[in-house]
């Protein structure tokens, strides 16, 4: 396990000294709801990331470092929390990646007109539904749209489950949950929360050291994750649709398309101008190049090594495997982690809510593989670059390797186009020129990676080459002594 040094000074221990300092913060806000005198409040920084700020006196309570997913403490670490969570229920199998389960499913809601509305196949919002209307909880936290163009989405506490289903669909946009935790600590009851990795792993934390909250917290449904991106990357997706953030009042990121592959989704938003208008523009011309390259990705993001949500009840993600994504009305995936998880599922499957069929294990995980070399094998190469630049990092269960010269390559421009897309984007838009000039940009530095990869491989090859030839001669140098 590899982590930074707690050197702060005794005064500095908060996340704001130990985690925002050094870039690892995902500004999911926990901290800001655990602070007992409300000295952290979530804000926006100039990159459009959202990051607690000190706006009174610290105690130096160390509660917001106890809770934090990239907190400089090892010990509340997947492995741990899972394994006093959901490793002693009958039937718990465990997988390196996946984490501890029970059972791999694949499928979707019965409804058309609800599958269809929802940007995967509706299993998220048929389960915060169900845990509603089967009153196995009081209330739901989710993502919900919001019509400010400076905050498009929010967490919100639901308590009626038609609210569920007009919910966000996927939602590619810094969201901070500070302030619908302290609406649930208000009042007693039972809590469920969709959330990614981070936010689980989080929430966890806080419920092992608090059994007030260990109460709330009944129920928790975890997103696989790629990578949290900036605000910047919502902006750069309105400017593709030829607007301003100031006029956009809706942004969906995912749109199903009649007859076209799930994977071939649109953005479209709803704005104001002489009246309310919408546009849509097809992920594949433009958006998806912003984030396959990685455009906006948040720093922490390159430090975190849980794919899919090892510390939930049950975790969810698009079936990206032949044939589910063929289907343009989409469908999930579910590793089930929880007793609870299994036995809800299993009635709306009985009920004929849900259309349900088990799937292996390394089906779940071939579907994310782009996603598990990145959080996984190229963790470990970012973590030996970090310590060879001193460059702080949270503990990981991943251990740094330096792994071959082709791959750090690889790993530190992949981590410098990242960079360089949040201080480019700001640049040309305070010039004046546009995302036109940003995407130049951006190319002409991907192709520039895409040459230095090209040139990497074919030194790997000559070098491959080299020794296989090294040893075929000293293998027959040793033979023609023996023979003699």
């Amino acid at each position: 396990m590899t982590g930074y040094a707690r050197q702060d000074r005794p005064s500095e221990a908060n996340v704001v000294a130990q985690v925002v300092r050094h870039d690892v913060c995902v500004g999911c806000g926990i901290c800001a709801a655990v602070c007992p005198v409300n000295a952290l409040r979530i804000q926006f920084d100039p990159r459009g990331e959202l990051q607690p700020q000190l706006i009174g006196p610290c105690t130096q309570c160390r509660k917001c470092l106890g809770v934090c997913p990239f907190g400089p403490d090892a010990g509340n670490d997947e492995d741990s929390l899972g394994r006093e969570l959901l490793a002693r229920q009958e039937g718990a199998c465990h997988d390196n990646i996946l984490g501890w389960y029970l059972t791999c499913l694949v499928g979707h809601v019965s409804d058309p007109r609800r599958r269809w509305s929802r940007s995967s196949g509706g299993l998220a919002s048929w389960i915060l539904g169900a845990l509603l209307e089967r009153r196995l909880v009081d209330r739901v936290v989710c993502v919900i749209p919001n019509d400010d163009p400076q905050q498009l989405f929010r967490f919100a506490v639901l308590d009626r489950p038609e609210q569920v289903w007009s919910a966000a669909n996927s939602c590619y946009y810094p969201v901070e949950v500070s302030e619908a935790l302290r609406r649930v600590c208000q009042t007693p009851g039972r809590t469920a929360v969709v959330g990614l990795p981070c936010v689980l792993k989080g929430l966890r934390r806080w419920a092992r050291m608090d059994g007030a909250w260990q109460e709330r917290l009944a129920f928790a449904i975890g997103l696989a994750c790629g990578g949290q991106r900036s605000k910047l990357y919502a902006e750069a997706v309105i400017r593709l649709l030829g607007l301003e953030s100031a006029q956009v009042r809706r942004l969906q990121f995912r749109t199903k398309q009649p007859g076209v592959p799930a994977g071939q989704y649109a953005h479209s938003c709803s704005y104001l101008s002489e009246g309310p208008h919408e546009r849509s523009i097809s992920h594949s011309k433009g958006p998806s190049r912003l984030w396959t390259s990685g455009c906006f990705r948040l720093n922490a993001c390159d430090y975190c090594d849980d794919i899919f949500a090892e510390l939930a009840d049950v975790s969810l993600m698009d079936a990206w495997l032949d044939p589910y994504q063929a289907d343009p009305a989409g469908t999930s995936l579910a590793v089930v982690r929880s007793t609870a998880a299994r036995k809800l599922l299993e009635l709306g499957a009985a009920g004929r809510e849900l259309v349900l069929s088990p799937i292996e294990a390394g089906q779940i995980i071939r579907s994310q593989s782009g996603v598990v070399r990145h959080k996984r094998d190229d963790l470990a190469a970012r973590l030996h670059l970090a310590s060879r630049s001193r460059r702080a990092v949270p503990p990981k269960r991943v251990a740094g390797c330096a792994g071959t010269w082709a791959q750090r390559r690889r790993v530190a421009a992949a981590v410098r186009r990242v960079q360089y897309s949040k201080q480019a984007f700001l640049e040309y838009g305070a010039a004046g020129e546009g995302l036109s000039a940003f995407e130049a940009a951006m190319a002409r530095m991907q192709r520039w990676d895409r040459l230095l990869a090209w040139a990497l491989g074919r030194v790997s090859r000559l070098a491959r080459f080299a020794r296989r030839l090294g040893a075929s001669r000293r293998g027959l140098a040793s033979s023609g002594r023996t023979s003699r």
